[in-house]
């Protein structure tokens, strides 16, 4: 795997349209920063909010960014950027998306691999949420999208990980319930854990999972 002493950091900073000094965007933005937090360089990227993003074997950032429209109707982009270690955006792919969708969390898997999850409107149902797992391939457009939803009008996923029989764990939260699907490489047979519920069964904000030492 690629070590450095580097780090990234990535988020959003507020902009105002011009010729309108009351109406506010996100300019989404990714800084290089020193083991000891000084900033190296720093890049805007456009218009939106870096949500995740992770760094792949060979040293590239991979971003996940998400563009806002000041109509909050309006469907949503998730633009896919791949980052050199210089500072060198190389790579980009756009999807068009529902309003609702954000991507929380990502990962890159032993084959290289982007993997990507979060919160997206429920198919037949966009009043509600569903979580998600979409794979991109090191070489290839995007694997299709797999929806993980168990029933519930309220479900989130904000972490995935790699385990290690390399099947990918999904967590967070459905309704009042701390929650994750284990799935396959590729995506496949989704299987529900459920790991605990809030005893007011209010709804949760944020949950997840995580490995133990020992990697149960």
């Amino acid at each position: 795997p690629y070590t450095t002493l580097f780090r990234s950091a990535g988020g959003s900073t507020e902009r105002n349209i011009p010729g309108s000094p009351f109406t506010v965007y996100n300019t989404a933005f990714i800084m290089k920063l020193t083991a000891e937090g000084d900033t190296i360089f720093t890049k805007e990227l456009g218009y939106g909010t870096v949500f995740s993003m992770a760094v792949d074997y060979e040293g590239n950032v991979r971003m996940n960014i998400l563009s806002e429209s000041v109509n909050i109707i309006v469907n949503r982009l998730m633009i896919l950027m791949k980052m050199s270690p210089e500072g060198f955006i190389f790579e980009r792919d756009t999807i068009p998306l529902r309003a609702g969708f954000i991507p929380w969390s990502c990962a890159i898997g032993k084959d290289s691999s982007l993997v990507v999850v979060g919160r997206v409107p429920r198919t037949g149902i966009p009043s509600q949420q569903s979580m998600f797992f979409v794979r991109k391939p090191k070489n290839g457009p995007l694997d299709p999208w797999i929806e993980l939803n168990p029933g519930h009008p309220n479900c989130v996923a904000n972490r995935v990980e790699q385990l290690p029989n390399g099947h990918y764990l999904v967590s967070g939260y459905v309704g009042s319930r701390i929650a994750s699907y284990e799935l396959n490489e590729d995506g496949s047979n989704p299987v529900f854990k459920q790991w605990y519920q809030t005893p007011d069964f209010s709804n949760l904000t944020s949950g997840h999972v995580g490995q133990l030492g020992d990697k149960t």
